[in-house]
């Protein structure tokens, strides 16, 4: 297993999409950054980190629509 990015990995995330739409799904999502982002200090990886969170989750949106 390797940890990625929303939409660079093996789910059709369209597909998915499609079930929740279909299954009328309303309630909440969450999203885990689990890959390694990058940053050399501590603040750096978190800036890193939350600049990644930020993407994932724009994707996953466009995604999911």
């Amino acid at each position: 297993v390797v940890d990625c990015p929303v939409g660079d990995g093996m789910v059709d995330w369209k597909a998915f999409g499609a079930e929740l739409r279909a299954a009328k799904f309303s309630g909440p999502m969450s999203l885990h950054v689990e890959y390694e982002p990058g940053g050399r200090t501590p603040v750096e990886k978190t800036e890193k980190m939350l600049e990644a969170a930020v993407r994932d989750r724009t994707r996953l949106l466009s995604l999911l629509a």
